[in-house]
């Protein structure tokens, strides 16, 4: 029987356990903080924006880099799959414009729904474990063990989704670097904007339906949504799209003889 290990319980954690979990096979499930999905239970303001129905094409068209990586995710399993999943496990939706909701408007609910589905599948998930190591068979590079700050066994196949730079406050990328393994250039996405203005006296001001836009390098991006003021600079879901566009502009130093100077910024990471 082998053993599976995935590292992270976020949204992507509990989907590798649950698409992982045979009759014939152990799935470990290992999340440093006490709770598993704890950003998913944020969602929405709490009310869980889980998906949207946007067709394959305007899909794509909403990811600023590398759109092709998704490519043959998106094929095997699209948003209107999840959909149905979500449906089948118990989850009914709601929609407001493009946007899904579950019906009763809880993300906390549809944490606990995954919970329950993860229970009666037998994975067994461990709360407040971090992983350390983990070492690689030189002959065959694969993964045999790993060590966390609870435990070390071995396993044989480790699944890390412990998320990227957005959120980031964990060790995995510094560990994957030390065993060689090589990592493209990573920025954080879908996120606030600190600016060099000071806005902090609108913190908590916000617009509906306001259009942003970044000339950078000769080139236009244009988003629109709503927007809000923080005590660091900007969020809302106009910005959030905006940094996705500018992010990889963030170790761009103001300069007054140039016309970057007022788009000097850094993601919150």
């Amino acid at each position: 029987m082998d053993t599976i290990a995935i590292i992270g319980a976020g949204p992507a954690g509990i989907m590798a356990a649950l698409t992982a979990k045979t009759k014939d096979n152990r799935v470990i499930l290992i999340e440093k903080n006490k709770v598993i999905g704890q950003k998913l239970s944020i969602t929405g303001s709490g009310r869980c924006n889980i998906t949207n129905l946007d067709n394959k094409e305007d899909f794509f068209a909403k990811i600023p880099e590398n759109s092709k990586f998704f490519y043959s995710a998106f094929a095997k399993f699209s948003n209107y799959d999840f959909i149905d999943y979500l449906e089948n496990i118990g989850i009914p939706l709601k929609y407001e414009d493009q946007k899904a909701y579950p019906k009763n408007e809880s993300a906390q609910k549809a944490v606990n729904t995954f919970i329950k589905l993860l229970e009666e599948k037998n994975v067994e998930i461990r709360l407040n474990e971090e992983l350390m190591d983990f070492e690689i068979d030189n002959k065959s590079n694969i993964v045999t063990s790993i060590t966390t700050t609870k435990t070390k066994e071995h396993i044989d196949k480790l699944i890390i989704t412990t998320g990227g730079l957005s959120y980031c406050k964990n060790n995995t990328f510094s560990l994957l670097s030390k065993k060689g393994i090589q990592i493209t250039q990573l920025y954080p996405s879908l996120v606030s904007i600190e600016t060099i203005y000071d806005y902090s006296d609108l913190s908590g001001i916000s617009i509906k339906n306001v259009s942003v836009s970044a000339n950078i390098d000769g080139k236009r991006y244009l988003t629109s949504g709503d927007m809000l003021f923080t005590q660091k600079g900007l969020s809302g879901p106009a910005i959030m799209d905006m940094s996705s566009y500018i992010v990889k502009f963030q170790d761009l130093k103001t300069d007054t003889s140039s016309n970057h100077k007022n788009l000097t910024y850094k993601g919150k990471i």
